[in-house]
């Protein structure tokens, strides 16, 4: 299961966000954090529990002050393409995948690999066949019909194409505004056809694993968008994703050891 292409990804549908229809977020918020805990969904696991998060907040620094206007942290069903999100004073933490281990997208993999590292999972190459599309010697018009291939199933137009590492090899990379500008998609000749293969990782989580870098990454990522959202009157995310990204990194430096000394003792 492939995770999605960014962390932050609002409950929509019909073109409105969705909010479960939890009755007290909808109020102004005034009194303790809420913890709402979701059954998982198929195929997912709860690896944060109340009690963890419980002791995992107050090592943030300044807790009392981030977390103003917080009004819940729900523990969320699951969902194969994304891992967290905020809306209004809520974050949305998702359930884990049952078989922990799980494989993962080369934008992701290039956002957070460094990350990834640092907590010990190992990871490996799992390409993805996505198709093929006739060979000719026309490379730039068959180079053309795979970009329409690839922009029709990520709606993404921005690539560019380089010679890969043999001959009839090449790789594509996002020249999107993403960062990384990750090598996406292997092209292949093989015979007559010009085979896709969709760059992914498999990352070799186990439950700790897992379990601190949704509390150190995608937790604090959410997290710093309601730290953004605080920085203006109207509850703007004026600073997006780069904003909450550079928080979480932050953030995690500071109570990394702290972190994983909890998580060390914990039942998972």
């Amino acid at each position: 299961m492939r995770r999605g292409l960014r962390k932050t990804t609002p409950r929509v549908k019909g073109g409105q966000v969705q909010r479960k229809n939890h009755r007290d977020l909808a109020r102004p918020h005034a009194g303790a954090l809420e913890v709402i805990v979701e059954a998982p969904a198929r195929g997912f696991r709860h690896l944060v529990t109340p009690a963890l998060l419980r002791e995992f907040l107050p090592l943030i620094p300044a807790w009392g002050e981030v977390s103003r206007g917080l009004k819940a942290i729900i523990l969320d069903e699951g969902s194969g393409g994304c891992e967290g999100w905020y809306d209004d004073g809520v974050i949305g933490l998702h359930a884990w995948p049952d078989s922990i281990a799980t494989t993962v997208c080369a934008w992701h993999y290039a956002a957070h690999r460094e990350l990834w590292a640092r907590l010990g999972v190992a990871a490996r190459a799992a390409p993805e066949y996505l198709g093929a599309v006739e060979f000719s010697a026309d490379t730039s018009g068959m180079h053309r019909r795979a970009f329409a291939a690839l922009s029709e199933r990520y709606g993404l137009y921005d690539w560019a194409v380089e010679s890969g590492a043999a001959a009839d090899e090449w790789i594509v990379r996002d020249e999107s505004d993403r960062p990384a500008r990750p090598a996406v998609v292997e092209l292949i000749r093989v015979g007559d056809a010009l085979h896709l293969y969709l760059r992914s990782v498999f990352m070799r989580f186990d439950r700790r694993s897992a379990a601190a870098y949704q509390l150190l990454h995608v937790l604090l990522h959410e997290l710093g968008h309601h730290v953004d959202a605080r920085r203006t009157r109207r509850g703007l995310l004026r600073g997006g994703e780069g904003y909450a990204e550079r928080w979480a990194l932050r953030c995690a430096d500071r109570i990394w050891e702290a972190c994983l000394a909890r998580l060390e003792g914990a039942r998972l």
